[in-house]
């Protein structure tokens, strides 16, 4: 969802797509290129997908990620990181440092450790999104910051 919102935050995305010009997509790919290539993949994979179906219901006569000049996904400035999960000793270890240092932000540390949630997710969490009886836990939606800044 936040993909969706970022890429609505460029002017391009504002017009109907039949005025959606190949250059302004490319600029917006290539002003991306200080993000995750991850980031960056999806968005192009959506605005790809536009395209594509706005091609397929003819409302549009050229698909720009079709054929022989075709806009290529950018690569990112930064380097890819390798993610890894905490081992079981480390989440021993992280927990007991916790549990020692108490701090306002243990419990949304704890409750992203032990469920898996983003920390977006557990502070957009409402009261009414937990359900003790059930050990249960619903997520509808996450907390960012988001900015938008038309140029």
């Amino acid at each position: 969802m936040q993909t969706i919102k970022a890429i609505g935050c460029y002017n391009f995305a504002l017009k109907p797509i039949q005025y959606v010009t190949k250059g302004e997509v490319e600029r917006f790919l290539e002003s991306e290129r200080d993000k995750a290539n991850s980031t960056i993949a999806k968005e192009y994979r959506i605005i790809k997908n536009v395209f594509e179906k706005a091609y397929c219901k003819k409302l549009i006569n050229e698909n720009y990620f079709m054929g022989y000049e075709t806009i290529k996904k950018t690569k990112s400035y930064k380097e890819d990181k390798d993610v890894k999960a905490f081992t079981i000793f480390e989440n021993y270890q992280f927990v007991a440092y916790v549990n020692l240092h108490p701090s306002k932000y243990n419990n949304i540390l704890l409750l992203s450790l032990y469920t898996g949630m983003r920390i977006g997710e557990v502070l957009a969490l409402k009261l009414q999104d937990i359900d003790i009886d059930l050990n249960y836990i619903s997520i509808f939606e996450t907390f960012l910051i988001f900015i938008c800044l038309y140029i």
